[in-house]
Order: C-alpha cells, then sequence, then structure tokens
C-alpha cells in the first residue's frame, strides 16, 4: 500500500524535510569550466536565473537560505530597512525564460543533489513508491509559477514528480550516488 508524502522545508516529520529543494544539502558541479558549490538545489536554480555578476556573486555567497532570500528580496524590493531601490541585475537569462529550459535545470539540480548526497538518496529510495508532493502552502507564488502551477495556484509544482522519477532512475541504475569532495 502506498501513501502520499507532503513535504517542504517545515514539514513536522525530518525527513520529509530533506527533500525540499531548501534543504542544506551542498551540490557541487562545473559551470562554464569552474568549480561551483551550492549549499542547497535553491541557491543552484537562483543562480541560473540572472546573468548579472554582482547578482551571481552574492548568490554564491549566501551561504544560509536567510541570506539567500534576502538577496532575492533585495533583487525584488530594494534594501527593506533603508528602503532602497531595486537591485537591478538585468533581464532573465534565456534559459530561464524557457519553461522547458527552466524545468530540466531544476531536474538536474535535484539529480545532482540525490547523487552526492549518499544519505539523502537512501532516504528517496525508502520512501518506496509512496507519492511525493512538494507543499507549496509556505512558498511564494512566484516559486510555484516557476515550477509548474498557474498564478491561481492550480496545477502540479513538478518537484515531487521530479523526485518520483529520479527515485525510478536510481532503482534501475541509471543514475548512481557518490561521495562529492569538496
Amino acid at each position: 500500500m502506498t501513501s502520499t508524502i507532503y513535504y517542504n522545508l517545515s514539514s513536522s516529520i525530518q525527513r520529509d524535510r530533506a527533500f525540499s529543494p531548501d534543504f542544506a544539502s551542498p551540490i557541487v558541479t562545473k559551470i562554464d569550466g569552474t568549480r561551483m558549490v551550492f549549499p542547497t538545489l535553491h541557491h543552484y536554480y537562483a543562480y541560473a536565473r540572472f546573468d548579472h555578476s554582482d547578482y551571481r556573486e552574492r548568490v554564491i555567497s549566501a551561504w544560509t537560505l536567510k541570506d539567500l532570500l534576502f538577496c532575492e528580496g533585495e533583487r525584488i524590493a530594494g534594501w527593506y530597512a533603508e528602503k532602497k531601490p531595486p537591485v537591478d541585475v538585468g533581464p532573465e537569462t534565456p534559459e530561464w525564460k524557457d519553461p522547458e529550459q527552466r524545468i530540466k535545470r531544476f531536474y538536474e539540480g535535484q539529480r545532482l543533489k540525490y547523487e552526492q548526497n549518499p544519505c539523502l538518496l537512501e532516504l528517496l529510495l525508502d520512501t518506496l513508491d509512496d507519492e511525493l508532493v512538494f507543499d507549496t502552502s509556505k512558498y511564494s507564488n512566484w516559486f510555484c509559477t516557476t515550477f509548474g502551477m498557474n498564478e491561481k495556484g492550480e496545477g502540479d509544482i513538478l518537484a515531487g514528480k521530479d523526485l518520483m522519477y529520479l527515485r525510478t532512475k536510481f532503482r534501475k541504475g541509471d543514475y548512481t550516488s557518490h561521495q562529492v569532495h569538496v
């Protein structure tokens, strides 16, 4: 018998928090020949959104989720306390404007997260055939519409479906887990 697991960073069950894109699980990859370390999946796709060097540098140096959200808030609304105008980071990258490419980037980040963190992969595989549903009640409308839902909150967010697909691929041996040393 399968069940449904609703997860986000606020989940009461610690295992379920690990599936969240905001869960601290480093992703190491090369971008344009440079080895990059992203503290969370959220950092990985925030970096991909704009091709502005100062913004990208701030994303990389925002080691905590709180720092990253402040950086994102600054981009959107300016410095909160000082009431500065929003930081102009230019247009979104062509990859980000294309929904198919944006979702491909998210999936690739999910794959890297579980390949590089064997303990997280074990948690994912232990869900057997349970349905995984990303609980978006604590997330912004921007996040939800970026990854599958419409402006009214209708439709499926793809994060849970991606995880179930990845779980299948890991079980079949299409992907393997390995420890990455930073």
